[in-house]
């Protein structure tokens, strides 16, 4: 069996117009972990992120435009679960492989960015200049 076991904590910050806020690519808190293990020709494997949910800035577009303290939201955690399956074995000099694999098995959204706030489902990224949450499917 080989495994990984690895958290990381790290803040990244942007410096604007005399402000200093969190960067959109900051995820304070990381754990990540991996493992293989062998069955004879067979090898069950799997790894696992959770992070951070990414920093977001409120914003509202009614009668007053209105934005909150830049990154000043997050977004929920970040977590992926992948598995895979592959078989090796050798026929005199050749090797016949085969693999199977299923990402993001718990099945979450993932939100990824966020630039405007709003519901925007239904609607296309480009309607009204405004973009939609991102979602690592």
């Amino acid at each position: 069996m080989t495994g990984l076991l690895a958290y990381s904590y790290g803040k990244a910050t942007t410096r604007a117009e005399g402000l200093s806020f969190a960067s959109l690519a900051d995820r304070t808190h990381a754990l990540d972990a991996a493992w293989m293990i062998p069955f004879g020709d067979v090898r069950l494997s799997g790894a696992f992120t959770l992070t951070s949910g990414a920093p977001y800035t409120r914003t509202s577009s009614g009668p007053v435009f209105e934005r909150e303290a830049p990154n000043a939201r997050r977004l929920p955690p970040y977590a992926s679960l992948d598995l895979s399956i592959d078989y090796t074995r050798r026929i005199g000099n050749a090797s016949v492989a085969g693999f199977a694999g299923m990402q993001n098995v718990l099945g979450r959204n993932n939100l990824t960015w966020y630039q405007f706030s709003g519901d925007c489902a239904g609607q296309s990224r480009s309607s009204r200049g405004t973009r939609c949450i991102g979602q690592d499917a």
